[in-house]
């Protein structure tokens, strides 16, 4: 695998912001336009709720890093299909594996990276706190906490982009 920084992407609670909102909320997030929609697809049984204009944005910023963007999301191959399109993603991203029988993504994507230095968008701090943990010593990490009340932005970028500046 590459030595080149990885930018691990999660969806729900960084993207997708259905599954933390209230059904009063959530109206009135759909009058304001953020978008929204039930995917066809069973797996994908949460609701979309998207604020697109900050999501691409963020989005457009990280592509314009130059990193290679992984989904690290329980999502898998899913968030090619629904978030890459409503992203405006320029290609189907590769998607890091997770092991369902785990209770963490980072036990199997961290060993996946072999090594490889790694920031992680990400709205549980417990998950980015086990993939510090699993990361080897030594190796760059960015663990970028999204607060899943305003999903990723700018703010999140820029913690991402310095740390690629500092590599």
């Amino acid at each position: 695998m590459s030595s080149d920084p990885a930018v691990l992407l999660d969806v729900d609670g960084v993207f997708n912001l259905a599954r933390f909102r209230s059904s009063r909320n959530r109206d009135r997030l759909i009058r304001e336009g953020w978008f929204h929609r039930r995917p066809s697809d069973p797996f994908a049984g949460d609701r979309l709720l998207m604020n697109l204009p900050r999501a691409r944005a963020a989005a457009q910023a990280l592509v314009e890093t130059g990193a290679e963007l992984i989904w690290g999301t329980t999502w898998g191959a899913a968030a090619n299909d629904y978030f890459v399109p409503l992203l405006g993603l320029p290609k189907v991203l590769r998607v890091a594996p997770v092991n369902f029988e785990l209770s963490r993504k980072a036990y199997t994507v961290i060993p996946w990276l072999e090594g490889r230095p790694w920031a992680w968008l990400e709205d549980q701090e417990g998950e980015l706190a086990a993939a510090v943990a699993m990361t080897g010593r030594g190796v760059p990490r960015c663990p970028v906490l999204v607060s899943p009340d305003t999903g990723i932005g700018g703010e999140h970028v820029a913690v991402v982009n310095e740390w690629l500046g500092s590599l």
